[in-house]
């Protein structure tokens, strides 16, 4: 780390403090429960973490356990002593605030379902590109004909890509690289925080966290993930790298634009690029 250090640079990791750092609870996300895993996962006891944050330990022991809740200025001098990542700040922050209201699934397809949206699917699979309107959870609100092609049986998994991905009818075929599955954690793990009094938020975990493999990512990882790419990504049993772009629409709150295409090189593309290539 490199912000301020108490005492010696060696101080942070002392060789007779064991690590401390625990498996990532599998529920909504909430912001004391988050802090103590921040603190946890950089090997800090409280009273060091003090020292880095300049918070009394037993003031960030009150916010871990839900007794308190930091004045934003507060929670600032957390986020620079724990070194958080960009996403991780934006997801601490949202759950420092009030959480947003979910919109209902049959919203966003009305809210989609016009000519000009419909033109853009078209548009894109003329392109040979794959395109998805999805919601936070990952329930598909429209679709073209290659990105059904990239997600087969998608029907069959009630039209959610993180369903489809850790089904259990399906998962054993999926068991390659996991920057698949990875993905969809980090998303959902936003995506849960930020909605996370929506009852359906709450039941699709439960959903979810009946996979091994799902819980098994959520408790051992901390990322977090909102706009995604242009990045290559193996996905599921494919052999080929398929580069992703997840772009959340501002003019349309609640909705992902997700875009996927096979291109000709390994570079990082946006999907205006030329040379891509059909993803079926």
């Amino acid at each position: 780390m490199t912000t301020t250090t108490p005492d010696s640079p060696d101080a942070r990791q002392p060789p007779e403090v064991p690590r401390l750092a625990g498996d990532v609870p599998v529920g909504i996300p909430k912001l004391g429960p988050w802090l103590r895993v921040m603190r946890e996962t950089r090997d800090l006891t409280r009273e060091l973490a003090g020292q880095y944050t300049h918070v009394s330990a037993t003031y960030l022991k009150s916010v871990e356990v839900g007794s308190a809740t930091p004045r934003r200025d507060t929670l600032d001098k957390i986020i620079t002593g724990y070194e958080l990542s960009p996403t991780q700040r934006r997801h601490t922050i949202d759950l420092w605030e009030p959480a947003a209201v979910l919109a209902p699934v049959d919203e966003l397809r009305e809210r989609i379902a016009t000519p000009g949206r419909r033109g853009e699917l078209v548009t894109w699979d003329s392109r040979a590109i794959a395109c998805g309107f999805c919601d936070p959870l990952w329930n598909v609100v429209a679709a073209n004909q290659q990105f059904q092609r990239l997600f087969p049986g998608l029907g069959q998994a009630e039209n959610n890509l993180a369903i489809w991905r850790f089904s259990s009818a399906d998962e054993s075929c999926r068991q390659g690289p996991e920057e698949d599955a990875q993905f969809f954690v980090a998303t959902l793990r936003a995506a849960l925080g930020r909605f996370r009094d929506a009852p359906e938020g709450a039941r699709f975990l439960r959903r979810l966290a009946g996979s091994a493999r799902f819980a098994g990512l959520w408790r051992s990882g901390v990322e977090v993930a909102y706009d995604v790419g242009p990045s290559p990504r193996r996905w599921g049993d494919r052999d080929d790298l398929v580069t992703v772009q997840v772009t959340e629409l501002v003019e349309e709150p609640g909705v992902r634009l997700f875009l996927a295409y096979r291109s000709h090189t390994g570079r990082h593309q946006s999907a205006d690029s030329v040379g891509t290539q059909p993803v079926s």
